[in-house]
């Protein structure tokens, strides 16, 4: 099937926007948050009279977390000649669609995405959340300014797109400091070996552990260390440790532990208030309002524009959008300052 063909053979769907995220499978934590701000900004564009007089509806395609999935969704979702899809939520995942996005002419935005590689996919490929080269460069600097003693760090990092990108830009930021990683260790999500990591640990005895992971391979990691007698360390992580399952998981032992991300903080109030009553929560998760921003985003643009891809390509390039994480407008990479 040659994508630019058919696109020219099918109307765009007037109604519907695209939506592929995990929702199932084990980064449906992110996945979840993201779609409950979907479906909030949905509800309220939709109290409003929809887009241009018509509610809006979503087509959702569950990615399970896996890239091959991730494909299938997004093809599901071309194939119904839907526009512009919100997704996916890992930049692995988000990596093998974009090149699919590009040929076929749909616009992918995607509110979780962070990998370096997807600034090369400038046409129809989008981000609400910026590069991991500014998340690198600040771990980097939380880790020297709260632990100006530690001079040797450990990295650990999950073995995809996105925890190599980000332990890389950490490493070349923390040494530009002139400080020293002194040991880098990658691992396969999902991976049993965990003692082996915890016993690196310990042979190599570092001032603080870096550490990039999702939170079920984390708490795993650091119960090793514990095992190990991996003790004061000051331990560092990145925005896919911040969850509950890691405090759950690891108890006393990740008490004083630092995580980083790059989302803005909430501005709205009442948002917070709303959103947990409504979904009996204690706290606002950062996806939910990028989620909620980035549904935002696509339906000011489509009632500017139109529901046309190239349309809608062409007003996200454009749009300077304030929403419930402060302002946002994207370079010509797609991606947001």
């Amino acid at each position: 099937l040659h994508y630019p063909l058919r696109r020219q053979r099918q109307m765009c769907i007037r109604d519907r926007i695209g939506v592929l995220l995990p929702l199932t499978g084990n980064m449906k934590v992110y996945g979840n948050g993201f779609m409950d701000g979907i479906e909030m900004a949905v509800s309220d564009i939709n109290k409003k009279g929809g887009i241009r007089g018509v509610p809006v509806t979503l087509e959702v395609q569950d990615s399970f977390g896996t890239p091959n999935l991730a494909v299938f969704g997004f093809k599901r979702l071309d194939e119904m000649g839907i526009p512009v899809i919100i997704g996916d939520a890992s930049s692995t995942n988000t990596l093998k669609v974009a090149p699919l996005a590009e040929e076929a002419g749909v616009v992918l935005i995607s509110p979780g995405s962070t990998a370096p590689g997807l600034s090369g996919y400038t046409n129809y490929v989008f981000r609400t959340i910026s590069s991991d080269t500014y998340q690198g460069r600040g771990i980097a600097k939380v880790l020297v300014s709260l632990y100006p003693e530690a001079e040797n760090v450990s990295v650990v990092y999950v073995e995809n797109d996105y925890g190599r990108a980000l332990a890389s830009s950490f490493t070349v930021a923390f040494e530009e400091k002139g400080r020293r990683v002194c040991q880098e260790i990658g691992f396969d999500e999902g991976t049993s070996d965990y003692e082996y990591i915890g016993r690196l640990l310990k042979e190599r005895d570092p001032d603080a552990v870096v550490l990039i992971s999702y939170s079920l391979d984390a708490a795993e990691i650091m119960n090793a260390a514990k095992l190990q007698g991996v003790s004061d360390k000051a331990w560092v992580g990145s925005e896919g440790l911040i969850d509950e399952e890691l405090i759950e998981g690891t108890g006393d032992y990740s008490e004083g532990m630092v995580a980083t991300m790059q989302a803005n903080r909430i501005i709205s109030d009442s948002f917070i208030e709303r959103y947990m009553e409504e979904y009996n929560r204690s706290a606002v998760d950062w996806t939910v309002p990028y989620g909620y921003d980035t549904m935002m985003m696509v339906a000011e643009v489509i009632d500017a524009k139109g529901y046309d891809p190239e349309a809608i390509s062409g007003g996200l390039k454009e749009i300077r959008y304030i929403g419930i994480c402060g302002a946002k407008s994207f370079d010509d990479n797609g991606d947001i300052y």
